[in-house]
């Protein structure tokens, strides 16, 4: 079996029959589907049971841990080579799979692999700008821009899965970020730049919380923290969390809130070291040097309309 789609599912009544539907629409059929039921407190699973599908589906249902060790948990019970995640409010074009199948049959020794997608709002949709083209590409070089892929529009091989410890348990906001960064560490992606995945950010509850907490919570910068101190010299990673912080510096700075900059290299000493923060945290030279920190949110804006578009709904 080629693929196992895994599934978290927790208080999705209302979104998870559209989400099987385009599953059943799928072109290419090699793949099983591993629900992971996380608790819910609604009839989710009632919904999956009675929704009628041609393809292989277990239901896994465990107390409610969170998004990361629901995964976790449906790659461990899945069976396929490579393993496609789906959240319960997303959808997939009929070609998704197929097209994931062709990027693996022209790069065999792919281990992580990926389409573009459309962000689809209340009001407008966000649109990946579309090549037609499968490349092979260092994530750490679009993540601070635009990331080339999301949750539900990735796939990685169990084996490579494994190796970076999967997602970390407890965490509930860019777990996948950090999964990425990990993967990246060890691994090229290969993506299609093909729009077949619509990430729905107008769903009251993501599968993905998209908590409002700050940069000083994200696990891939404390993710990179640890792999700064143990001594790594990765100059890709390096060059991704200095465009990173940056760009949050550059926000903190133009809003004159010092206090978090000075926060954020308390807590991440060794990613600062990476800019010159001084310059950030004094109020003089934000005042003078006010150009060059608009012409620094210029150049972010400009690379990351390089990426996408946006359309009303």
């Amino acid at each position: 079996m080629l693929f196992s789609i895994v599934i978290p599912l927790y208080n999705k009544a209302d979104t998870i029959e559209r989400t099987l539907r385009a599953v059943e629409a799928q072109v290419f059929r090699d793949f099983e589907v591993v629900v992971v039921d996380d608790g819910s407190a609604d009839d989710s699973a009632a919904v999956v049971a009675r929704t009628k599908r041609t393809f292989p589906l277990r239901i896994i249902t465990q107390a409610n841990a969170g998004v990361s060790v629901a995964r976790n948990r449906g790659v461990a019970e899945s069976h396929g080579k490579y393993i496609a995640f789906l959240d319960a409010d997303d959808v997939w074009h009929k070609e998704y799979l197929q097209e994931l199948a062709k990027i693996i049959e022209l790069n065999p020794e792919s281990e992580y692999i990926g389409c573009s997608s459309e962000i689809v709002y209340a009001d407008y949709v966000m649109r990946m700008k579309e090549t037609g083209k499968i490349e092979k590409i260092s994530f750490y070089d679009e993540w601070p821009f635009y990331s080339a892929i999301h949750t539900s529009s990735f796939a990685v091989t169990k084996k490579a899965f494994d190796r970076v410890g999967g997602f970390t348990p407890g965490c509930k906001f860019y777990e996948d970020a950090e999964l990425y960064y990990k993967l990246a560490k060890h691994y090229p992606l290969y993506v299609s730049r093909r729009n077949l995945e619509y990430y729905y950010r107008d769903a009251e509850v993501k599968a993905c919380s998209t908590s409002s907490k700050t940069c000083l919570d994200w696990p891939h910068w404390k993710w990179a923290e640890s792999e700064l101190a143990n001594g790594s010299r990765d100059k890709a990673l390096k060059r991704c969390i200095r465009i990173e912080l940056l760009r949050q510096l550059n926000n903190y700075a133009r809003s004159g809130n010092v206090e978090m900059i000075g926060r954020i290299v308390e807590t991440y000493p060794n990613l600062t070291t990476l800019l010159p923060v001084g310059f950030f945290k004094s109020k003089l030279t934000r005042t003078l040097g006010l150009p060059i920190l608009l012409a620094i949110a210029a150049w972010f804006r400009m690379k990351h309309n390089m990426r996408v578009k946006v359309e009303a709904k």
